[in-house]
């Protein structure tokens, strides 16, 4: 690896602080494959998935839980599995094996992602962040974008580089709406606004062949995944052996909004209405989310109708044992999101009093 140009801070690594104007050998390195540079420092990726860093650490930029800078290159002792890095003015980004993304550095902006606005000496984790595929940084806001196809974006936003139509900071990623594909086949449907929704917000996909297929059946295991993913939990990485929908039912269980119970069938066979409403009541109730709480089915319909999750079927029907298209469940996961962003939701007085004749019920 090679350098050049000023050097006071280190950032050439190549054991001076002397500007060259011509390129020199990084120091001590060997067997890279990937590099980023900052303001005033650099980053590199080695073969073995370790992160080196160097140049200027006033911030904690180079990570190593100090803010000496060091004119050579020095390994981060916590990462052992990185696959790229990025920098910002004085803040880095590595993305690792398990798709998930760490920073350090500087974050007064909020371009850590962690939730907060203070500065990291070592890495700590970006806050929701899964299956991302590829990062970058700006001199003060930080990308990602998920194997789903979708970007996200946090930090800095006094220009408007985060696309969300605000100048807002934000310290915590969010999706950068406006990628959605279009889908030929939920034109005029009823549920054709909240599924655009749905997939700008990136928690649900659309087909291969362009449709979103509506009105099919969706499995529990389709569920449990929208359902984490639109709830931005921390999806654990995915053990050898694992299906693919482990890691989100893992992330539901630790929220307490999946508890044993809940799910009365195969993980591959279509959820239920009465099961949906299970999640979606637990989701939005935190004294239910405690561990060991059992729910009867008669105190999921009655709570979920009366809170505006459930809606009834023709005349105010519960069907709490039929199937859940795709459609509904996009549906039941906006509701879930108003309730919990503090809004309310209209009850269907048909279903309420379907609801209120099955009598008392209790958790």
């Amino acid at each position: 690896m090679w350098s050049w140009g000023d050097n006071s801070n280190g950032q050439l690594g190549d054991g001076t602080n002397v500007s060259k104007k011509q390129p020199v050998q990084v120091s001590g390195l060997s067997g890279v494959v990937a590099i980023a540079a900052g303001k005033l420092h650099a980053l590199a990726v080695k073969n073995d998935g370790t992160v080196w860093t160097w140049g200027s650490n006033s911030f904690g930029q180079l990570g190593d839980g100090t803010t000496t800078s060091s004119n050579v290159p020095e390994p981060l002792a916590t990462i052992h599995d990185a696959k790229a890095v990025a920098a910002g003015s004085y803040h880095s980004l590595v993305l690792r094996q398990a798709g998930k993304v760490s920073a350090w550095g500087y974050d007064a902006f909020g371009q850590l992602g962690d939730g907060g606005s203070a500065n990291q000496l070592t890495p700590v984790n970006v806050s929701g962040l899964d299956g991302v595929t590829n990062i970058a940084a700006g001199g003060s806001h930080s990308l990602a974008m998920k194997s789903d196809g979708t970007v996200w974006a946090w930090g800095g936003n006094f220009m408007g580089q985060l696309g969300d139509g605000t100048r807002n900071n934000r310290s915590a990623p969010a999706i950068v709406t406006g990628f959605a594909p279009a889908l030929n086949d939920i034109s005029g449907h009823w549920a054709q606004d909240a599924i655009k929704r749905a997939l700008e917000e990136g928690y649900v996909d659309g087909y291969e062949d362009g449709t979103f297929r509506p009105d099919h059946t969706v499995s529990r295991a389709e569920y449990v995944k929208m359902t984490a993913a639109a709830l931005r939990l921390t999806i654990p990485a995915a053990q050898p052996g694992q299906t693919w929908y482990e890691p989100y039912a893992a992330a539901l269980q630790q929220a307490g909004a999946l508890q044993d119970g809940d799910l009365l069938g195969g993980w591959n066979d279509p959820i239920t209405r009465g099961e949906i409403a299970a999640i979606a009541l637990r989701a939005v109730k935190p004294e239910l989310q405690k561990p060991g709480t059992r729910l009867d089915e008669s105190y999921v319909l009655q709570n979920a109708v009366q809170n505006g999750l459930l809606q009834g079927l023709a005349g105010g029907e519960l069907a709490p044992q039929a199937d859940t298209t795709r459609a509904q469940s996009v549906v039941l996961v906006e509701r879930i999101l108003t309730l919990k962003a503090g809004g309310t939701l209209p009850v269907d007085q048909e279903a309420l009093r379907a609801a209120s004749s099955l009598g008392a019920a209790r958790p």
